[in-house]
């Protein structure tokens, strides 16, 4: 099939796995989308790119938007797409964005386009806005003004960190038991990581609901699972958000 018009590729450059997904920028919804090591970027994205191609039935190049990454990849990663025919631009904040930055530097791209997200497919609303990985971040955005939140160390960061610094502890695994009080080595260490994280989370969301008690929450984030069942706030789940949110910005591009 030709590809219709609010059809783009996202491709979010992480610290340590890239996520490549092909998205409907006017439904939100991520159709189809891989994931591989950050490492393997220039020798996996045209592979990648093709098996896309193939699973939607798309004959034609779609528009690729990338984030993340440091600027000498970007540049390596848009001159191989353009020799394949692709069309390439790289993620970043504009003013035509439905919010404004009250920050002191630019946030991420990754915060920029969970923001988007946000503001566009839930409109009129504050949002709290949680994303678990390598770092954790835990944003606000209220009247359509990016606020900032706090970033602090992830679970895997974490369980990795601290046998590197006490190396008699050993290195655990996020899944597993987490009972309190942890009845071995491995579960104290697992149970106070989940539980430190999810209650820092838990803390921080409580005093941005005294300020904001309407606000919408949403999470993502590849470690999420292990620290969902820890919070007791209602909030809604969705894993594409980062690449819906860089997609979205297709809707306004015109300062890119």
């Amino acid at each position: 099939m030709s590809a219709p018009e609010p059809l783009v590729y996202a491709i979010d450059i992480g610290n340590t796995r890239v996520h490549c997904g092909l998205v409907n920028y006017s439904t939100m919804i991520c159709l189809h989308k891989e994931i591989f090591p950050a490492y393997n970027l220039q020798k996996s994205i045209c592979g990648v790119l093709s098996n896309l191609e193939k699973k939607s039935g798309i004959s034609n190049r779609v528009p690729i938007i990338v984030s993340g990454g440091t600027h000498s990849s970007f540049l390596s990663t848009e001159s191989q797409l353009c020799e394949k025919g692709y069309k390439c631009r790289r993620f970043k904040y504009t003013t035509e964005m439905p919010f404004t930055l009250q920050y002191k530097n630019t946030p991420g791209a990754d915060r920029i386009a969970h923001a988007l997200y946000a503001t566009v497919g839930n409109p009129g609303h504050n949002h709290i806005i949680i994303s678990a990985g390598t770092a954790v971040t835990v944003d606000l955005i209220a009247s359509n003004q990016f606020l900032g939140g706090t970033i602090f160390p992830g679970v895997s960061t974490q369980l990795k960190s601290l046998s590197v610094a006490a190396p008699l502890l050993p290195e655990v695994p996020p899944d597993g038991l987490t009972p309190l009080p942890g009845d071995s080595t491995e579960t104290c260490i697992r149970s106070g990581v989940l539980f430190g994280i999810a209650g820092g989370i838990q803390a921080i969301i409580s005093r941005y609901l005294v300020t904001f008690p309407d606000s919408v929450i949403t999470a993502t984030g590849g470690d999420w699972p292990y620290l969902s069942k820890l919070i007791d706030t209602e909030f809604t789940f969705n894993e594409d958000i980062t690449l819906t949110g860089i997609a979205l910005s297709e809707r306004f591009c015109s300062q890119q």
